[in-house]
């Protein structure tokens, strides 16, 4: 019962999330007229601080309890998101927007430690179930909120998010209480080893360059293609079919996950490089098409299909690893796993928007493809001398 409830308030926390995410850049681009570079601005106000505020969040999560920060952090959200529908200037935006998307920031790893502490044992279905609604919240959430600014405008939209934010509120009172974490005196000789400096330094400079590599490349792409594809002429409606592959195989994969229920207890290697090179290798592929308008089209959503499958099978194999380990380091894990995949978002997006001025879309995104697939290939031959180890 405890996982339903917590899974139903992380279902509205995300849709709240992204159902007024096009409505902020509807509102930035028309009401408020902003420049390309303030737009830029707003864009990366509501990535830097999951970014750059890792241990922050770390901190204050290892010493309150998971039901505080999360009713905190969402009373805090609940009040930004509100206050959007008076904003009239980019210095106060900012501002809003900046402690609206630290609140944020504290939802995938309070939701971990909260987890860890009122269900059993968390394995791939809770984490299937977690993509499953992160993936129907980034694909439904805004198609409403698009609808409803345009018949309503965009401030419905902002009192709709915070109207899921308050009924989130209220289901947070019923969850368990859980008390901060506490140093153990006794480990096992596993743990020990999982925990010592020097294996945790590994881990996480494996796990670190995994997340930067595939977590920027999607990324990237994901904000050029409209670019690209009004460039090489592709229809519009290749765009939107695209998505709807992508959503089609996030839900498959997790379905399927959920049927299979698989095992993972050590650090998946195997299935990060497999989901790597099948990304990077598909990305290459949808590239190398955008010369051919014709059959492009067919080729993106078979492209989109096997990226977001991939990504997913990446996504979920990696979290349940993430949740085998005890609460602190799942909770530290999750943190930084959230803060690099930010980071790498912000720069390779930015690098992207720099080269595109002095480069050819599709030499520099083959580029980026390409460089992607030997450092796959470098980083599984880092990995080889380790897996024993983890």
């Amino acid at each position: 019962m405890q996982n339903k409830l917590l899974l139903l308030i992380v279902g509205l926390l995300s849709f709240s999330t992204w159902i007024d995410f096009i409505s902020i850049l509807t509102y930035v681009g028309y009401e408020l007229a902003l420049s390309p570079m303030g737009v830029a601005l707003v864009t990366i106000s509501m990535l830097a601080p999951k970014a750059i505020f890792a241990k922050v969040f770390i901190a204050i999560i290892k010493r309150y309890s998971a039901k505080k920060i999360l009713l905190i952090s969402t009373a805090i959200r609940i009040v930004c998101t509100f206050s959007l529908i008076w904003v009239e200037s980019l210095p106060l935006l900012l501002v809003i927007l900046l402690i609206r998307s630290f609140t944020i920031g504290f939802l995938q790893p309070v939701t971990v430690k909260q987890a860890k502490s009122s269900i059993a044992q968390l394995g791939s279905n809770f984490a299937s179930s977690l993509n499953m609604i992160n993936t129907l919240s980034k694909i439904v959430a805004p198609a409403v909120g698009g609808v409803i600014g345009i018949y309503l405008g965009e401030s419905a939209v902002f009192i709709l998010s915070a109207i899921l934010g308050l009924t989130a509120c209220s289901a947070i009172h019923y969850l368990p209480e859980q008390q901060p974490i506490q140093p153990r005196e006794t480990q096992s000789p596993t743990e020990q080893i999982r925990e010592s400096a020097d294996d945790l330094k590994r881990i996480l400079t494996l796990l670190g360059v995994a997340i930067v590599i595939i977590n920027g490349v999607s990324a990237m792409f994901t904000n050029m293609l409209p670019y690209v594809f009004n460039f090489y002429d592709v229809p519009k409606i290749a765009f939107s079919l695209a998505i709807t592959a992508s959503a089609l195989a996030g839900i498959c994969c997790n379905l399927y996950i959920l049927k299979q229920s698989p095992s993972v207890s050590s650090f998946p290697v195997k299935v990060i490089f497999q989901a790597w090179m099948a990304i990077a290798i598909s990305l290459s592929a949808l590239v190398a098409s955008l010369t051919y308008p014709a059959f492009s089209v067919y080729v993106i959503c078979v492209c989109f299909f096997l990226v977001s499958l991939f990504r997913t099978y990446y996504e979920v194999y990696l979290s349940t690893y993430i949740y085998s380990l005890d609460t602190e380091l799942s909770v530290k894990f999750t943190t930084i796993r959230q803060s690099l995949a930010s980071y790498a978002g912000i720069g390779i997006t930015l690098l992207a928007a720099v080269s595109l001025t002095n480069y050819s879309p599709i030499f520099f995104m083959l580029s980026i493809t390409c460089s992607s697939i030997l450092l796959a290939i470098i980083w599984r031959l880092n990995c080889r001398q380790l897996i024993n180890t983890l």
